[in-house]
């Protein structure tokens, strides 16, 4: 399925996630978990999640379709 960026976007300040949830939540097919900071590749698409999370926080920073 393709990412529905405004349900994505609402994950932004909330707990970490699974995988799992994360999928139903959005309707994206992949999710990409990484930490602030960390190096991800700049190709696009439109069935991906990505999830930034605080490691420190638990909480969620940003998430966006792509």
């Amino acid at each position: 399925g393709i990412c529905n960026r405004a349900a994505a976007e609402a994950l932004s300040g909330k707990r970490r996630i699974n995988n799992n949830r994360a999928k139903r939540m959005t309707g994206a097919t992949i999710v990409r978990q990484i930490k602030p900071g960390q190096g991800v590749t700049m190709d696009y698409r439109r069935e991906r999640i990505t999830i930034e999370t605080n490691p420190r926080t638990g909480k969620i920073v940003r998430a966006f379709c792509g």
